[in-house]
């Protein structure tokens, strides 16, 4: 594995932050830890390549997606949402 795929601890840390309290399958985390690490690895590379140093890169990775604990809850609340959606759609709930 190259650098640019090992994972960045910080980011690990921050992911653990944010799905924390997630209400979801452990197989959706998952997915959705891999699917924001890649993004997170992608934005650090674009502050890399504009010259920034590698922690500065990685501090601003993390603050463009914001906080932690605000973005789990707002995770919560859209999956929350979609599921009682989609079971009033099939007439389970309402």
């Amino acid at each position: 594995m190259d650098k640019r795929q090992q994972p960045v601890k910080e980011f690990e840390a921050y992911l653990a932050r944010v799905t924390a309290r997630l209400s979801l399958e452990k197989t959706e985390i998952d997915e959705l830890k891999e699917e924001w690490l890649q993004h997170l690895n992608d934005r650090m590379h674009h502050y890399l390549a504009q010259g920034f140093t590698e922690q500065k890169a990685i501090e601003m990775a993390i603050e463009q997606f914001g906080d932690a604990e605000l973005l789990g809850a707002e995770v919560n609340r859209s999956c929350v949402s979609a599921r009682k959606s989609l079971l009033v759609k099939e007439g389970l709930c309402g």
